[in-house]
């Protein structure tokens, strides 16, 4: 079996400072840096990885996690789940991604309980293709991008009114 494992000598927190144990197998990391099959640490690289930062094929990470499944408050691959979600099929507070859901959601496909934008549109202020809502704009009827932004400022100001000013010029960033 091949296989091949680090552990510093210098530690923090009863941890290693880095851990590195991978292989054919199930070799699991632990340490402030963690790489391996199975990594858990502040930062971690692994197939499964846990931690602050993670990356892998199954991320969880509490603050960043990126790769195939991901799921921390900032999350990016295959499929994200976090606050913030990007990716093929994405959820989050704000969902950026082919098929996104979320409070605020951006994409091909794009389900919010607020404002969507993209393709395929629903939420209560939807911009699209092909779009549902209580306020609706259709891309192909977009004569003017300042007409559209002043439509869309106006209509977050009358159905949202209490919407972040961060995220309503962020949606409005993509028509200005």
């Amino acid at each position: 079996r091949k296989h091949f494992e680090y552990k510093s000598k210098a530690r923090f927190l009863n941890l290693p400072l880095v851990h590195i144990n991978a292989g054919r197998g199930a070799y699991r990391a632990k340490g402030i840096i963690a790489i391996g099959n199975i990594a858990t640490g502040i930062f971690a690289i692994g197939i499964v990885s846990i931690g602050v930062i993670s990356f892998g094929a199954l991320s969880l990470g509490l603050l960043l996690a990126l790769g195939g499944l991901s799921l921390g408050a900032v999350a990016g691959g295959g499929i994200a789940i976090g606050l913030l979600a990007a990716g093929g099929l994405s959820f989050g507070y704000l969902s950026i991604g082919g098929a996104s859901f979320g409070a605020y959601a951006v994409g091909g496909y794009a389900k919010a309980k607020y404002i969507a934008l993209g393709g395929y549109t629903d939420g209560i202020i939807a911009i699209g293709e092909r779009a549902k809502g209580t306020y609706t704009l259709l891309t192909g009827e977009i004569s003017s991008i300042d007409d559209a932004a002043k439509s869309i400022e106006a209509a977050i100001s009358v159905y949202l009114p209490k919407t972040n000013q961060m995220i309503a010029q962020f949606f409005l960033s993509f028509f200005r």
